[in-house]
């Protein structure tokens, strides 16, 4: 499901969760790219509250440490509600 389709239907009802890829930059990308896929969730996903930025699934051993460590600084940094 697109997270962002669901958020914009279900937004004010649901808290969602996840949706940042293992497969994807956290895996196979650079900390540069793991920041701006979080940047880009945390933006779309955070107005109104209600969503919890995680992997999609548990952290498997193909993520680098330094792009989990990206993700989670991005996160401390931007994903803070206030």
């Amino acid at each position: 499901m697109d997270i962002y389709d669901v958020k914009a239907r279900y937004g004010d009802r649901l808290t969602l969760s996840g949706n940042i890829d293992i497969a994807g930059p956290l895996a196979f990308g650079t900390p540069e790219e793991v920041r701006k896929d979080v940047r880009t969730h945390l933006e779309r996903l955070m107005p109104g509250d209600r969503y919890i930025l995680s992997t999609n699934h548990s952290v498997m051993d193909e993520v680098k440490p330094e792009n989990y460590r990206a993700m989670i600084e991005t996160c401390l940094e931007l994903g803070v509600y206030r």
